[in-house]
């Protein structure tokens, strides 16, 4: 389980980074405005600081914000699957990117939730 959490743990890292990157570079990316991508982002990466620092102090409240936002994530990835969300993208085939999206979306969710339900400690 230590090895799935590192994991899930440098995919949020990841994942975090690139919703404040793609606010930034491509801000028309889709109908969501760029500072709800920046948000997002800010909020993942503050969570991951939090898991590290605050450990027993603030663990239930850490877990909780994982929850919400792979709930969000899980969203996302519907809206985008479905085609309810539609990418600006500069490809042949947009649809391509609506799946892909959708699958990472989905897969960010699967380790939030991983980092949701696992007990925080230092070990």
């Amino acid at each position: 389980m230590y090895e799935l959490k590192r994991f899930a743990i440098a995919w949020n890292l990841m994942w975090g980074l690139s919703y404040i990157i793609v606010a930034v570079i491509a801000p028309w990316i889709s109908d969501v405005s760029n500072i709800f991508y920046a948000f997002l982002g800010t909020w993942i990466l503050l969570s991951l600081g939090l898991l590290h620092l605050a450990h027993d102090k603030l663990d239930t409240v850490v877990r909780v914000m994982f929850f919400i936002q792979g709930s969000l994530m899980v969203y996302g990835g519907v809206e985008s699957w479905t085609g309810l969300a539609i990418w600006n993208v500069p490809f042949n085939n947009p649809e391509i990117f609506q799946i892909s999206m959708a699958f990472a979306d989905l897969l960010s969710a699967v380790f939030m939730f991983v980092l949701a339900i696992t007990k925080n400690s230092r070990t």
